[in-house]
């Protein structure tokens, strides 16, 4: 059974900051643009001394979550369609869209290939058509390269700060890690850690599902995160995830801007990548993107 690597606690305070940033440029590129079931829980684990319990959780959950790091994938490659039509008709309010718009039509001819890193960022190439029936004038290109920037950084950093420490073993290793506070009651398992100026806290249920991850820092950003996993063969995978994301220094009672993304999934040679990936922030943009003719890479 492999093991994940311990040796100091899992860090997403980078993360939640780089999450805000990307979400407030949604807010500022976009407005100027005119559940799954819960997998049953699993059986309460036995009493373990306080000693062995780090080691208990581990074990468990190093079998209960899919694995990016388990199946051997280090990144891959998808065509990614866009629904363009309602992501234009999100930033203008619900507000009509014309049929014959020619930013939409503009779009529709954009050829999108993610390149998804596990343990980086991701990016998209952005390709027009070789001979495009017009050619494209200054503002269309500012208008192709907000937007292309704009995608670029939500889904990257959907899939960067949120989907692949879901993924890459990440809650097997916060389980196993030492440094950090294990509490148990009738409900389940509360981890938090011992940093003071950087809390993080992870609840589980009795059957280790994750059900809750906040981060809380004076000088970062905050986030309250809120997984919903499905169950698969090779472990659970996160399908739905809602997320409360406050400026840094902002109180756990401050405003936040709340987002919500759901994943659909797909087999590549053996190894679940997504399918479909929509990510909701009320008020700002809704987009919903569909990968295909994708390729895995292993290590």
């Amino acid at each position: 059974m492999p093991i994940f690597p311990r040796g100091k606690p899992v860090r997403y305070m980078a993360a939640a900051s780089a999450l805000f940033c990307v979400v407030s440029y949604a807010q500022q590129s976009y407005a100027q643009q005119t559940h799954p079931q819960q997998p049953p829980a699993a059986g309460s684990l036995p009493q373990a001394s306080p000693a062995s319990l780090h080691d208990t959780l581990l074990a468990k959950a190093t079998t209960l979550y899919y694995s990016t790091a388990r199946v051997g994938l280090r990144n891959f490659d998808c065509q990614v369609h866009v629904d363009w039509a309602r992501m234009m008709k999100s930033a203008r309010k619900g507000a009509a869209l014309p049929d014959n718009d020619p930013r939409l039509a503009l779009l529709n001819t954009v050829a999108i290939t993610l390149r998804a890193d596990l343990k980086g960022d991701s990016s998209l190439d952005w390709n027009l058509p070789e001979h495009p029936l017009k050619p494209v004038d200054e503002s269309q290109t500012a208008m192709l390269n907000q937007v292309h920037h704009g995608v670029e950084q939500t889904l990257g950093g959907l899939l960067k700060t949120i989907w692949s420490p879901l993924v890459n073993g990440s809650i097997a290793e916060t389980l196993g890690e030492e440094s950090a506070n294990i509490t148990e009651d009738a409900n389940g398992y509360t981890l938090r850690t011992k940093d003071p100026q950087e809390s993080i806290t992870e609840v589980f249920d009795r059957g280790l599902v994750m059900k809750r991850f906040v981060v809380e820092s004076s000088t970062l950003s905050n986030m309250d995160l809120k997984p919903v996993f499905q169950a698969t063969p090779q472990g659970l995978l996160p399908a739905h995830m809602a997320a409360d994301i406050r400026n840094p220094g902002t109180p756990a009672q401050g405003p936040a801007q709340p987002m919500d993304a759901d994943m659909e999934y797909q087999v590549v040679t053996g190894i679940q990548i997504p399918s479909r990936i929509t990510i909701v922030m009320p008020d700002v943009v809704e987009m919903d993107f569909k990968l295909d003719g994708c390729a895995v890479n292993p290590r």
